[in-house]
């Protein structure tokens, strides 16, 4: 019986750690991505609408950033799926003892 509430504690701490993981990386990313709505900002309002090259530049990385915003979030679901099943695993595990 012992040994049975020493592993729930394990897994609590545990969820709360992946918790606390979870509030650090959303703060992350929410700060990235107003860093960079200010830079896009910033750019749009110095290049000069009428100069063909700065649009080229613009879009040129708007694709890139694009291109590697759908890798990350294709990353970012195939994480949260492996956590859900690793969650998963641990309730089952939870459930047989």
């Amino acid at each position: 019986m012992e040994e049975n509430h020493n592993l729930d504690k394990l897994r609590e701490a545990v969820l709360d750690d992946i918790d606390k993981t979870k509030k650090k990386y959303r703060m992350a990313i929410l700060l990235c991505a107003l860093t960079e709505g200010f830079l896009i900002i910033l750019y749009l309002s110095v290049m000069d609408e009428r100069n063909v090259l700065h649009w080229l530049i613009f879009i040129a990385a708007s694709l890139a950033y694009w291109t590697l915003g759908a890798g990350l979030l294709a990353l970012g679901i195939h994480n949260n799926l492996n956590t859900q099943r690793i969650i998963k695993a641990i309730y089952s595990a939870k459930n047989e003892d």
